[in-house]
């Protein structure tokens, strides 16, 4: 009897995708508004060091985002669900480095007013500004939180107003884009490469609440009511040691969809490599 020597079948690979379904690449860009009142995907993400080095070589970028955080001043908002926060001062944040309050140039931001947590925008939007401008020479903004019965997102907005109004969670972070800067020689007493920065103009693309900020200012305003009459209240310049927990809880369901992603692009490798051996067989 003869032996079937018939080679097996490879399977047809598929077509490839019509270059109108292939979705860019942009990681970390969020949607910056143009004036037809439409959003293009421009603004990059750019830590702080790396954008001063660029300044340090007379290098200016044009379309990135810049991070700023702070412990947030908060206080309870005019209607239920809502608490107004302090999310930018003119004092130096850990690196050195101000943003002038003056400066902020925020017609874009009213334009689509989304509040977002730890700056995730793959995941819905925890609230929405109501209010936001210059106020006793701080920039100050009204969030108005999702409805907690709302499916998937009013649990973390919910998550997030509790947390927040009750005093763990006062941190407040936003994306900007310089517009003009300097860098502060002044205070850079030990001539150091990452050196501090001014930020005289800037374009407020979005702001969160984030666990542990930058900036030692932004704290959330008790409600007046809590003090005693003639007297401040304190601003606590410390996370509770439970809010990492907090933390750690919301973001679950992001670290788990990382991982997803990472077996299937694993599982996608070792079939192509599979193709390839099985191939070079033949």
């Amino acid at each position: 009897m003869g032996m079937n020597t018939a080679c097996p079948s490879i399977p047809a690979r598929p077509p490839p995708r019509p270059q109108s379904m292939i979705r860019p690449a942009s990681p970390h860009r969020i949607p910056l508004p143009r004036p037809d009142g439409k959003c293009a995907f421009m603004a990059k993400l750019m830590n702080t060091r790396r954008f001063k080095a660029l300044a340090r070589k007379g290098e200016h970028p044009g379309n990135i985002q810049i991070r700023k955080d702070i412990v947030s001043s908060v206080e309870k908002g005019p209607t239920d669900r809502t608490l107004r926060y302090t999310i930018s001062t003119g004092t130096p944040d850990r690196e050195g480095d101000t943003v002038d309050v003056a400066g902020w140039d925020l017609t874009n931001f009213r334009k689509n007013p989304v509040v977002l947590w730890a700056h995730n925008q793959d995941k819905f939007p925890i609230g929405r500004c109501i209010d936001i401008g210059v106020e006793d020479g701080v920039l100050k903004a009204t969030v108005e939180f999702a409805p907690a019965d709302i499916p998937r997102a009013g649990e973390h907005a919910e998550a997030a107003y509790r947390l927040s109004a009750e005093g763990f969670l006062p941190g407040t972070s936003v994306g900007f884009r310089p517009l003009e800067y300097d860098i502060s020689n002044e205070r850079n007493d030990d001539d150091s490469f990452f050196m501090p920065m001014d930020f005289k103009r800037q374009e407020l693309l979005e702001f969160s609440l984030v666990p542990v900020p930058c900036n030692p200012d932004a704290l959330l305003e008790e409600e007046p009511e809590s003090s005693a009459p003639g007297t401040a209240p304190e601003p606590s310049t410390t996370l509770p040691d439970n809010a990492d927990a907090q933390t750690r809880a919301a973001n679950a369901d992001i670290e788990k969809a990382e991982r997803d992603a990472a077996e299937s692009r694993n599982r996608i490798a070792r079939q192509k490599r599979a193709r390839q051996a099985l191939a070079s067989t033949l």
